[in-house]
């Protein structure tokens, strides 16, 4: 295909997500949309691994690949790392791939709470950030306070299931509150962290 079309950087498929042991359908992904970086930061959108087949000619100008400090979303990583190079892609809405979703896969891990995943996820949203900033992209607010909520509600999940790294989480948390200026939320969350751990009431004031 790309020795014919040789403009083309990537071709992106959606994928058809079924039950490893059941073989049943789950859901497919969105892989479209007219504000790709946004959307696909926050999830609206999501290539996977085997959805987009990739230029070699186009990677090969890239200073790097996939990151090997990132377990959970390196695919998430690297994808959007190179979507900020403004690939030319063509966008396939048929259901070319079969991506198979087992108990022990690393997105279950994440949302059992896992620490080391987590603490991946956290690292890969704040590298994006931080390149969107110095790119002074136009949703560069909009994402920081998206990955702030994102922690709050990790944060929220981690004391209701009394996990112990939640303070590592409540610590970063607090971090993007203050550079975001949103001290009464740090007040209130703050209220709310410690009635729950000491009196085990104030949850809602975790939200």
């Amino acid at each position: 295909f790309f020795i014919k079309n040789i403009d083309i950087d990537v071709i992106v498929s959606k994928l058809e997500f079924i039950d490893f042991c059941t073989g049943q359908f789950i859901k497919s992904n969105e892989i479209y949309s007219s504000d790709l970086i946004r959307d696909y930061f926050t999830g609206r959108v999501s290539f996977y691994v085997s959805g987009p087949l990739w230029n070699r000619k186009f990677l090969n100008k890239q200073d790097e690949l996939f990151d090997p400090l990132i377990s959970n979303l390196d695919d998430w990583d690297f994808n959007l790392r190179m979507i900020y190079k403004n690939p030319k892609i063509i966008f396939d809405n048929s259901l070319v791939v079969k991506y198979r979703i087992h108990q022990n896969s690393l997105s279950s891990k994440i949302s059992k709470l896992d620490f080391l995943e987590l603490k991946s996820d956290y690292f890969a949203r704040q590298k994006n950030l931080k390149f969107i900033k110095f790119e002074s992209n136009k949703d560069y607010i909009f994402l920081k306070q998206y990955s702030k909520n994102w922690c709050k509600y990790l944060v929220r999940d981690l004391v209701s299931n009394k996990k112990k790294h939640q303070f590592f989480f409540l610590i970063k948390l607090y971090k993007m509150q203050f550079e975001l200026k949103e001290f009464s939320e740090i007040f209130r969350f703050t209220f709310g962290y410690i009635s729950t751990n000491v009196f085990n009431k104030g949850y809602k004031f975790l939200k």
